[in-house]
C-alpha cells in the first residue's frame, strides 16, 4: 500500500552566501532567511521558490539570532547586541524593519528568546536557569512591547522546542537531569495544560501541530528516534512509536518535525557518521598531538503517513549539513542547509 512521500523539485540552489547559522521562515512566496554570514555579522536574504533574489541582501543590527517566526504578514526575529542584551526585530513582508526594542532584561538565560505565533498575535518565549527554572513569556503589541508573565518550573530544564497554537504557547521540556520529558501549554498568565509523555532519557524534543492533534518526537537514549500523539488538551492518543530512518549513515543525533495542513507530518534525522579516523603523532621532544575522528552530519527528511502510522521513503538532503532550517514555501517545503556551500533544496508532498 503506498503512503506519503516527498518529491525533490529540483537540484540543489547554491544561494551563494555561506551561513554560519540558519533560521528561516516563509511569507507568501517568499523564503525569508536569516544567520550570521561568513563576516560574522547577521544577514538577511529573500529568495523565491526557484533561489531567485527576491529582495536585497542586507545586514541586520544584531550579533547572534536565537529565533525567527511569522505571524500575521510579518517577520519577527530574536537576537542579541552588544552587552549580551535580547532584542526583537518586526519586518515586514518585503523584509523591511519596522520597529525593533529591547527586551526586558533576564539573569541566567538558558534558551535565549524566541518568537511564536498566538492566533495571530507575537509572543517571546525564553527560559533562565537554576535549579527552579522560569518560563517568560511577553506579548508583542502593536509596534511595541505588552505584558509579560513568568512562571517558576519544580526544576532544571535541559531542553525544549517551542510553538505556537490558537490557544497559546506549547513547549516541550526535557528537564529532572535529562531524564523525563513533558509538554505544556501556556495559556494568557498561566499553564492551562500539561502532561508527563513516556520518554526514557529523552533528548532533542520537538513539537508540531497536525490539524487538531499536537505531535512530540525526541530521541530516547540511546539514539531511538520516537513520536507520540496528543489531543487538544495533550491527552495521549496511543503510545509512543518507534521511527526507523533508513539510508541514514551513523547514529541519529537529532530530529525536527515540520508540519502543514494540506500536507503530511515531516520529520527530519541528522545523524553523526565517522568518515576518517583520528590518530596520534608522537614528536621528537617526547610531546603528543592527539587527532579526533573525523566526522559528517548527514541530513534525510521523510515524510510520516499518520493513517499508516508509518515513515514513507527517506531522501538524503545533506551529506554534512553543519546547519540547517525549513519553512513551508506555500505549498512547497524549503530546507536551507549549509555544508561547503548554503543550499536551498525544495521539495513537494505527495498524498499515497
Amino acid at each position: 500500500m503506498a503512503g506519503s512521500d516527498l518529491e525533490m523539485l529540483r537540484d540543489p540552489i547554491n544561494l551563494g552566501v555561506a551561513f554560519e547559522s540558519i533560521y528561516a521562515a516563509a511569507i507568501e512566496s517568499r523564503l525569508h532567511i536569516v544567520g550570521v554570514d561568513e563576516t560574522g555579522g547577521v544577514s538577511h536574504l529573500a529568495v523565491d521558490d526557484k533561489g531567485k533574489l527576491a529582495g536585497a541582501f542586507k545586514p541586520l543590527p544584531l550579533i547572534q539570532v536565537t529565533g525567527l517566526a511569522q505571524c500575521a504578514g510579518s517577520l519577527v526575529v530574536c537576537g542579541v547586541v552588544s552587552g549580551d542584551r535580547a532584542v526583537v526585530l518586526v519586518m515586514d513582508h518585503e523584509g523591511k524593519a519596522t520597529w525593533s526594542a529591547e527586551l526586558p532584561h533576564l539573569e541566567r538565560l538558558q534558551h535565549w528568546p524566541r518568537p511564536v505565533c498566538v492566533n495571530r498575535s507575537i509572543r517571546i518565549v525564553s527560559m533562565t536557569a537554576g535549579e527552579q527554572s522560569t518560563i517568560h513569556v511577553t506579548n508583542v503589541a502593536e509596534k511595541g512591547l505588552g505584558d509579560s508573565v513568568s512562571i517558576e518550573l519544580a526544576d532544571d530544564t535541559d531542553a525544549i522546542d517551542v510553538i505556537g497554537d490558537d490557544t497559546g504557547v506549547l513547549i516541550a521540556r526535557v528537564h529532572g537531569d535529562s531524564q523525563q520529558l513533558e509538554i505544556m501549554r501556556v495559556g494568557d498568565k498561566q499553564i492551562t495544560a500539561r502532561r508527563d509523555v513516556e520518554a526514557p532519557r529523552p533528548a532533542s524534543p520537538s513539537l508540531a501541530r497536525s490539524g487538531e492533534r499536537v505531535v512530540v518526537g525526541w530521541i530516547s537514549k540511546p539514539l531511538e528516534p520516537r513520536l507520540q500523539w496528543f489531543d487538544q488538551e495533550l491527552l495521549p492518543l496511543g503510545g509512543p512509536q518507534v521511527l526507523t530512518a533508513n539510508d541514514l549513515a551513523g547514529e541519529i543525533q537529532s530530529l525536527r518535525l515540520s508540519s502543514r495542513d494540506d500536507c503530511p507530518l515531516v520529520v527530519f534525522f541528522r545523524g553523526q557518521h565517522v568518515v576518517a579516523d583520528g590518530g596520534v603523532v608522537r614528536h621528537a621532544d617526547g610531546t603528543v598531538t592527539r587527532y579526533d575522528p573525523r566526522r559528517s552530519l548527514p541530513l534525510v527528511v521523510a515524510a510520516y503517513d499518520s493513517n499508516l502510522r508509518r515513515l514513507g521513503p527517506s531522501h538524503l538532503v545533506d551529506r554534512d549539513a553543519k546547519v540547517y532550517a525549513s519553512a513551508w514555501l506555500e505549498d512547497k517545503l524549503a530546507i536551507v542547509h549549509r555544508s561547503d556551500a548554503t543550499l536551498l533544496s525544495i521539495f513537494e508532498c505527495i498524498e499515497g
